[in-house]
């Protein structure tokens, strides 16, 4: 007869799963009191002969146009989604610092010989996890 696996976890719980577990590793320091306080949390994550969370972050606020710096000087959209994608951008920056640098990286030469053009080496995804709903037009379902 057929069996279930006694644990099954589909891709998504592993890829939330990897997140949970890279927020929870983390020290206490700005993150919400439990019971009291919540927030949202998202991350990105590369699947390359498994699971590694490459960016994390969390928040849930944009501020008003009242606070608006006209310098530029303070982050206008502190959501979890746009936050991890920040942080994202950083870990492919280093990605393409270590193929410039002949270190193992999530990108390959796309000709023999070549840093330029590049592409991701075969094999690797990544994945957006966010642990909840998005707010505002995204949040309309039909």
């Amino acid at each position: 007869s057929w069996r279930r696996s006694p644990n099954p976890m589909s891709e998504g719980d592993r890829i939330a799963q990897a997140c949970l577990t890279r927020f929870a590793a983390l020290p206490k320091t700005g993150k919400p009191r439990e019971g009291d306080e919540w927030t949202v949390l998202a991350g990105i994550v590369c699947e390359d002969e498994g699971l590694s969370v490459a960016a994390l972050a969390t928040g849930s606020k944009c501020i008003g146009h009242a606070k608006f710096d006209p310098d530029g000087l303070l982050l206008r959209d502190s959501h979890a989604e746009v936050l991890a994608r920040r942080a994202f951008h950083r870990y492919l920056y280093g990605q393409l610092e270590a193929l410039l640098e002949g270190e193992p990286s999530v990108f390959a030469p796309l000709s023999d010989g070549h840093a330029e053009p590049i592409k991701l080496r075969k094999g690797v995804k990544f994945h957006l996890y966010v642990s909840q709903a998005p707010c505002g037009d995204a949040s309309i379902f039909d």
